[in-house]
């Protein structure tokens, strides 16, 4: 009886992180030189028990865009396949060894979509 709990549940935690939420677009129009990626827009959703994990698409890749998210992108990595988000980050021009920070309102804005 317990060897078929762990399957259970992995399977009801997946099926409530998959993507579920309504996505919203964010434009690289909007953000003007605070736009951290290489590509014109992409579309945020959150997933999860709590809807704590931030994902963006962009065309047919998906990344993950939080903490929470990495956490359980690399957890589920067999179970579903998520792209490395600094292949679409831009360089940081003040910092050439590092990545453009994702704006803070673009965090926010994606956790108040997911209420």
């Amino acid at each position: 009886m317990k060897k078929a709990v762990f399957p259970i549940l992995a399977v009801i935690t997946f099926a409530a992180c998959s993507e579920d939420s309504q996505g919203v677009v964010f434009k690289k129009e909007d953000y003007g030189a605070k736009w951290p990626f290489s590509v014109e827009e992409i579309e945020v959703y959150c997933a999860g028990l709590a809807k704590s994990e931030i994902y963006f698409r962009s065309g047919e890749k998906t990344y993950a865009l939080n903490g929470d998210a990495r956490r359980m992108a690399e957890t589920r990595k067999s179970a579903e396949t998520f792209d490395d988000v600094s292949e679409v980050l831009l360089t940081d021009l003040r910092d050439p060894n590092s990545k453009m920070p994702v704006p803070d309102e673009l965090i926010k804005k994606a956790f108040e979509n997911c209420k």
